[in-house]
């Protein structure tokens, strides 16, 4: 069994949704723009990306347990368990190879969320955290 990440962070709590998206930018920004983490279970090096943190910045579904999850985001890519691959849509860049979802629960506050945690593969090689993470309780 995989270890659980969790965010037990009371600095949350009231905090309005503008104000949680600057702390989690800034909190991106210092701790993993340009960071790599290796995902134990593919054994792969996934890395950080400015496209990662936009994705996450939109979030609407889920939005608060989707940006407090930002502080564990290490930990979850570390963790994650491998589900698919998929093909790049036809809108994509032509430098995509194609989507690898990974799975992941995470305990935020003390309940479970299931996080659904998608990388990119890019052509050159390498896999980048591509933020479109889906909560499923």
């Amino acid at each position: 069994m995989n270890k659980i990440p969790k965010v037990e962070n009371k600095q949350f709590e009231g905090m309005k949704m503008g104000v949680l998206k600057k702390y989690v930018k800034a909190f991106y920004i210092n701790n993993f723009k340009t960071k790599t983490i290796r995902n134990k279970n593919k054994e792969i090096d996934i890395k950080f990306s400015s496209v990662g943190i936009k994705h996450l910045l939109h979030a609407r579904k889920s939005g608060y347990i989707k940006l407090k999850a930002v502080t564990v985001l290490d930990e979850m890519i570390e963790n994650a368990i491998f589900l698919n691959f998929k093909n790049p849509d036809s809108n994509d860049t032509t430098g995509i190879i194609g989507y690898m979802n990974f799975e992941v629960f995470v305990s935020i506050e003390g309940q479970n969320h299931y996080f659904k945690v998608v990388t990119r593969l890019t052509k050159d090689g390498n896999f980048y955290y591509d933020h479109s993470v889906k909560v499923i309780k």
